[in-house]
């Protein structure tokens, strides 16, 4: 058994964890999964990834140093979405990596629709009401920002060829 799983070790990380003397540090402290394999939630959003050979002393931070780990890697927060919509039962299809997205981002969710769902867009073809999560979308980055350049409707996206 290593050390974060022994009993008394993952009572005293724990309490740690969620001590609320440091809520910096809770917020950014990884979770650890299994064999050495820690998730955590960077504060721009991206998602660290660290594998350590021997368990560390203590829960490492999100944005901390940790040079001791063998495997370290960021995943940005949209290619986050698709790891989480594509290993769910029903995949990325129909709007789920919105839906992924916004509860990654804590965004509400209203009468059971997020907020990315309640958005409405118009076809750059024909004009009609389209919503991010049932349409095509082309995306531009502005100013270090995704944004959407274009929207098009089912109909209208397969008249494009595309």
């Amino acid at each position: 058994m290593d050390d974060l799983e022994s009993p008394e070790a993952r009572k005293t990380a724990d309490t740690h964890r969620f001590s609320p003397e440091d809520d910096h540090r809770n917020l950014l402290t990884m979770f650890h999964v299994k064999d050495n394999l820690f998730f955590g939630r960077r504060l721009d959003g991206s998602v660290r990834v660290l594998k350590f050979a021997l368990p560390p002393h203590e829960y490492p931070l999100a944005d901390g140093e940790n040079s001791a780990a063998t495997f370290d890697i960021t995943i940005d927060t949209g290619s986050w979405g698709s790891v989480v919509s594509s290993v769910s039962a029903k995949g990325e299809e129909d709007g789920r990596w919105y839906e992924a997205m916004d509860f990654h981002a804590g965004r509400p969710i209203v009468n059971g629709v997020t907020l990315t769902q309640q958005v409405v867009l118009s076809c750059q073809k024909c004009g009609g009401y389209v919503v991010p999560s049932n349409c095509h979308l082309n995306v531009a980055e502005v100013g270090g920002v995704e944004v959407v350049a274009n929207a098009y409707c089912e109909k209208c996206w397969k008249e494009l060829g595309k």
